[in-house]
Order: C-alpha cells, then sequence, then structure tokens
C-alpha cells in the first residue's frame, strides 16, 4: 500500500497476521531449486532498491548503509 500523497510505501502490521511464535524451516529452503533461490534473491534486492530510490535526502545516509548491506 503506498500513500500518494507522502510517496510512502506502508507496513501493514496487526497482531491478527503476525505470529507470536514464528518458525523458520530452514530444510525447506536449503531444498529448494537454485532458480526459485536466485529469483527470491533478485526480488529482495529489487525490494531494497525500491526503499532506496525513495528515500528523502535527510535519510539518505541511513538508507544507503542498510540498502548497501542488503545487497
Amino acid at each position: 500500500m503506498t500513500d500518494p500523497i507522502a510517496a510512502q510505501k506502508k507496513l501493514i502490521v496487526d497482531d491478527a497476521i503476525i505470529p507470536s511464535n514464528p518458525v523458520f524451516d530452514y530444510s525447506v529452503t536449503k531444498t529448494m531449486s537454485s532458480d526459485l533461490t536466485i529469483d527470491e534473491v533478485m526480488d529482495g534486492i529489487a525490494h531494497t532498491l525500491e526503499v532506496f530510490y525513495g528515500i528523502s535526502n535527510e535519510n539518505y545516509h541511513l538508507a544507503s548503509v542498510i540498502a548497501e548491506t542488503a545487497i
């Protein structure tokens, strides 16, 4: 969801959709194909760049550090 006036993406956070005790099963991702893994890596980079390119000048340095770390 994007606020067109503020030109900012909004994070939807609701206790009804956030698990209280999330579990990550590494065996599931470990067995995925290389093609799927590469696709998900590219998706993560795209989301990182999306935030980085839309950041305000006052937050540019922080965003650049976070984006560089993520990428």
